[in-house]
C-alpha cells in the first residue's frame, strides 16, 4: 500500500508501530522514527557506482535510460538525489506515482507506453526475480541483477558498448 500511494509514510510508520508493539509490547521504537522512515532509510546509503556509470556511458553511446521503481511518495527526493541520474534519465516510472507497482503487468505496459517502445525493445535489470519473470512474460528483454561483475558484462554483450568501471571512467 505505501508504494501504491494507498498510505502515506506518516500513517504507514503509525500502523507498523502499533502492529510491532501488539506482537511485543516491550519492544524499544523509541529510535525508529517510522513515520519518517525514508529519511532515516535513505541516510548513509551510497548508489552502485558501476551500475551508475554504466548508464552514464550507454546514454553517451545514444541509449536510451529509464528507472522503473517502486517507491514511496515521500522517499523521492532521497532515492532521486542518491542516484543523481535526473538529468541523465530519459523516463522515470515510479509505483507510486503509478498506484501500481512491479510485478504487475499494468506497471510494464505504463513504462512501455511511456517509451514509445514494443515490450521487446526494452532491457529491465532488476534484482527481484518475480519482477524479472513477469517483464520477461510480456516480452520483455530482462537482465537479473545478481551483482556488477555479471551486469555488466551481460549489458556489455547486449549493447555491443565496453563498459568501464568507475575508477577507469574517471581515469579517461
Amino acid at each position: 500500500p505505501i508504494e501504491n500511494a494507498v498510505l502515506s509514510e506518516v500513517e504507514w510508520g503509525a500502523r507498523l508501530a502499533e502492529a510491532l508493539r501488539r506482537n511485543d509490547p516491550s519492544l524499544d521504537l523509541s529510535r525508529a522514527r517510522l513515520e519518517q522512515f525514508g529519511q532515516q532509510w535513505f541516510s548513509g546509503v551510497e548508489p552502485n557506482p558501476a551500475m551508475r556509470e554504466a548508464a552514464l556511458q550507454l546514454k553517451a553511446a545514444g541509449y536510451r535510460v529509464g528507472i522503473l521503481t517502486n517507491n514511496v511518495v515521500e522517499w523521492e527526493p532521497y532515492w532521486r538525489e542518491l542516484v543523481g541520474l535526473d538529468t541523465v534519465v530519459d523516463l522515470v516510472v515510479d509505483s507510486s506515482h503509478e498506484r501500481c507497482r512491479k510485478p504487475d503487468a499494468r506497471f510494464f505496459d505504463i513504462a512501455a507506453r511511456r517509451a514509445g517502445l514494443a515490450p521487446a525493445q526494452n532491457l529491465l535489470i532488476d534484482d527481484v526475480a518475480e519482477n524479472i519473470e513477469a517483464a520477461a512474460a510480456l516480452g520483455w528483454q530482462t537482465l537479473h541483477f545478481r551483482g556488477n561483475p555479471g551486469a555488466l558484462s551481460a549489458l556489455e554483450a547486449l549493447t555491443g558498448i565496453p563498459l568501464r568501471a568507475p575508477q577507469e571512467a574517471l581515469a579517461s
